[in-house]
């Protein structure tokens, strides 16, 4: 199970990396939700945000309009266009992750053919216990001291944890 932890864990860091795309589209469309959870300040704002009304809660965002978003609440969900990624993620803290919203991710990674070193412990895992495998990983994880959960009121949402030993204990 030590390099399948390891491997999740890279992967929950590739994820939680993943959602500074979803922090850069809503800075764009709804920069009010980022102010209004402290993410970013008024200051912070490249440009005069437009009204949250002109805005619309789905529609397509990025360079090229590759990505489909759609905002909730405090949050945003974008799905690219052509590979289907799908990566979701609630304000204000970019290190922090639902456990769902990784898994929806985690069984796009798997399916995507995409071929990274971190893959490697995904040949082991069959479809059907994706979630029983990510639970136990992120239990294993929070005892290792990696990652912690937020509160008890979101029970599904983790924050990776930033030290200088994270190498050291991926390794153990």
């Amino acid at each position: 199970m030590k390099n399948n932890r390891k491997g999740i864990y890279q992967l929950i860091l590739q994820f939680v990396d993943r959602q500074d795309l979803v922090f850069q589209a809503l800075k764009d469309l709804r920069p009010q939700i980022l102010i209004s959870t402290g993410a970013i300040t008024w200051e912070e704002l490249e440009h005069s945000p437009k009204s949250r009304f002109e805005i619309a809660q789905t529609g397509y965002w990025g360079e090229d309009y590759e990505w489909k978003y759609f905002i909730h609440g405090l949050g945003c969900k974008l799905v690219h266009t052509q590979t289907k990624e799908p990566i979701e993620w609630n304000t204000p803290n970019l290190r922090s992750f639902d456990m769902y919203w990784f898994i929806n991710w985690l069984n796009w990674y798997l399916k995507s053919g995409i071929d990274h070193e971190n893959s490697e412990f995904a040949k082991f895992q069959h479809a059907n216990d994706i979630e029983t495998f990510v639970v136990s990983s992120l239990l294993e994880l929070e005892r290792g001291k990696l990652i912690t959960h937020l509160s008890s009121q979101y029970p599904n949402e983790y924050t990776v944890i930033v030290n200088t030993d994270q190498d050291d204990k991926t390794s153990s």
